[in-house]
């Protein structure tokens, strides 16, 4: 699988913003009452800034008593977020770098929260012991690369997933990981390769729906709900979005 030259551009650019984030070394951030810290080699939310779309939208719905996994967790940041405002019965966090683990761990304890939380490390669901879960939540890095793209470090990892592996591996495991009622969510980018991933929902019977924040247009970041119900052929659903976004501005 080959990536267009808009495409190696752009990842090009966002190459760039990870050096920064390298450059900050390890460093706090403030989010209404809470104080994170983000270690080095961490995706910092300084300078990747999707979860101000997502975290608010997760925290709208009703998450009290809930079981909470989030894949790819970073510092902590949503999840520990939710867990201090929500009533989570549960939060498993997880991700394939071993340094935002630990960072996670550190800042859970240093918000001292009573929320029974887990931590892996692990590649997807690969790591995780099999549960149902009410809500699985991912921040995917959508940002497309060659099929087989060897990243540089642990960082680069949550931004580029060549030819949407890990995606593929997500979508396929997920229901082994979710309550018959159960939710997921997957963040998601406009600059996204789209198309593919309806493709791949099609292809594990399932379907994206986009969630919306009431009044406000997306800044580039969407979040889908991801649903076991029919849905339209691929093609048609590309098609549908396209015609959406290009004309009724949704």
């Amino acid at each position: 699988m080959k990536i267009s030259e808009k495409q190696r551009q752009l990842n090009d650019h966002l190459r760039g913003r990870l050096e920064m984030n390298r450059s900050m070394g390890s460093h706090e951030i403030k989010y209404e009452k809470f104080v994170f810290s983000v270690a080095e080699q961490v995706f910092s939310p300084a300078v990747f800034m999707g979860w101000k779309y997502y975290t608010p939208l997760l925290a709208a719905m009703n998450l009290s008593g809930k079981r909470f996994l989030e894949i790819g967790c970073g510092c902590g940041f949503t999840g520990l977020y939710l867990a201090a405002t929500q009533n989570l019965k549960q939060l498993v966090l997880a991700d394939i770098n071993s340094h935002a683990v630990e960072n996670a761990k550190a800042n859970a304890k240093s918000l001292g929260l009573n929320t029974a939380i887990t931590f892996y490390n692990s590649d997807v669901f690969d790591g995780i012991p099999r549960a149902a879960f009410d809500i699985v939540y991912w921040n995917h890095p959508w940002e497309q690369e060659i099929v087989g793209y060897r990243h540089q470090d642990e960082l680069e990892k949550g931004l580029f997933d060549g030819g949407y592996a890990a995606l593929a591996k997500f979508l396929e495991d997920l229901g082994d990981f979710m309550e018959p009622s159960g939710r997921a969510f997957l963040g998601m980018g406009t600059s996204a390769d789209l198309q593919l991933f309806y493709e791949l929902c099609h292809k594990h019977g399932l379907h994206p729906y986009e969630i919306s924040a009431p009044g406000k247009k997306s800044p580039g970041y969407i979040l889908y709900e991801i649903c076991k119900t029919p849905s339209p052929p691929p093609r048609l659903f590309w098609m549908l979005t396209i015609f959406r976004r290009k004309y009724l501005q949704v």
